[in-house]
């Protein structure tokens, strides 16, 4: 009897452990999906310099894609030091709480007129946590 009490209970939190990653996987799914509709509510959108935030997409299930159309290519720096100040934002902002309690990955894809990549900046929850 008491083996089956110690079974009983071991499958009961496995269920629970189950059905709380299973929730936690659909809320990240609902929250990419909320955000992506946001932004692409605003999009075309012009962030200034002859730059344009085109769109916005799930990859992976997530990671969020921003891409962005370029007017004049060499007024785009992405390097290191961009990275880092992107990095540092994201680190220092309270209004993505909840991407960084996601562990969500943001990519931006920045594209010239003839929708050819001019590069692109990815930061991973590793980076901003």
């Amino acid at each position: 009897m008491r083996n089956l009490t110690k079974t009983t209970l071991s499958i009961i939190a496995i269920v629970f452990a189950c059905s709380f990653f299973i929730q936690c996987s659909d809320a990240k799914k609902k929250y990419l999906e909320l955000q992506v509709g946001i932004v692409n509510k605003q999009c075309p959108l012009d962030m200034g310099n002859g730059m344009t935030m085109e769109k916005c997409t799930i990859e992976g299930g997530d990671t969020m894609v921003t891409e962005f159309s370029v007017a004049d290519p060499s007024v785009l720096v992405i390097n290191d030091e961009t990275k880092a100040t992107m990095i540092n934002a994201f680190k220092n902002s309270p209004e993505l709480k909840s991407a960084k309690d996601f562990g969500i990955t943001y990519k931006y894809i920045y594209l010239d007129s003839d929708k050819k990549s001019l590069g692109e900046i990815v930061i991973t929850p590793d980076d901003y946590k």
